[in-house]
């Protein structure tokens, strides 16, 4: 039967996220911009600034959607047309977008404004210091997702819960490598032919993996969607529902708070 370990989880989902230096660094390079802005004549400004954020769109295309075998996911394939009529407005899903580029719209227009030194240096601090969060955070995840981190803790944490070290087994592995993988409505779904041969180059049996993807699939927490890519080939892409990562992300907490016990 197909297994995977709380500490294969964290470390698959760890090498795919930025490093906490290169958000550092995003932060420090977005303050220095809005600084040099403010003293260059407002031509001059306006190319930095649009160089920047034209360096900043190709660096996040690059870093967070042109991972190989995936595809963005803005939508749950699994909600009827009802269901989705109902779906209550929720502003932090919306505030997740707006803030970072609000804040950046603002900054810039500050140092645009000839405002003093001593408003434009905390403000370009204060904005790079956001960036740099925003960026490490996890912040940009959907309001729906708990990463790996925060269900699991820091293993190496003393304040970390007791218990690490969970194992899970046949389709509740495989949902729990799809949440780490971020295969949930808002963020990614991908190939199932690439996310077999990633487990088993680290040691999975294929045929294990299977069975426990279709069992998941029965189970209607695994969703297939094939898309025809020639007349006689189909790509199959796989996701999530949002229901099914809630309830798996509630058992590890309820597993964790009793362990904890």
């Amino acid at each position: 039967m197909f297994q995977i370990s709380e500490k294969q989880l964290q470390s698959h989902y760890a090498k795919h996220q930025p490093s906490t230096v290169l958000g550092w660094t995003l932060g420090v390079v977005w303050t220095l911009v809005v600084i040099a802005c403010s003293g260059l004549p407002e031509v001059w400004m306006g190319f930095v600034a649009i160089a920047f954020l034209l360096g900043l769109m190709v660096f996040g295309y690059m870093k967070f959607f042109n991972r190989h075998g995936y595809r963005m996911n803005d939508y749950d394939p699994l909600k009827p047309d009802a269901k989705l009529q109902r779906t209550e407005f929720n502003w932090r899903e919306v505030l997740r977008f707006v803030v970072p580029y609000s804040a950046a719209y603002v900054a810039l227009s500050i140092a645009q404004s000839a405002a003093p030194w001593v408003v434009v240096i905390p403000v370009a601090i204060a904005t790079g210091l956001g960036m740099a969060w925003y960026f490490t955070s996890g912040a940009h995840h959907p309001t729906h997702y708990a990463a790996p981190p925060q269900l699991f803790g820091d293993a190496g944490d003393d304040s970390a819960p007791v218990g690490s070290g969970q194992v899970f087994e046949g389709p509740d592995a495989i949902v729990a490598f799809m949440h780490s993988d971020e295969l949930v409505p808002g963020i990614y779904q991908r190939l199932e032919s690439e996310l077999v041969a990633e487990l088993v180059a680290d040691g999975a049996v294929e045929h294990e993996v299977k069975a426990a993807l279709n069992e998941a699939d029965a189970h209607g927490q695994v969703v297939r969607i094939r898309e025809m890519r020639h007349r006689s080939s189909t790509d199959q892409w796989l996701t999530l529902t949002e229901e099914a990562s809630k309830e798996y992300q509630d058992s590890v907490r309820a597993t964790r708070g009793l362990a904890s016990k």
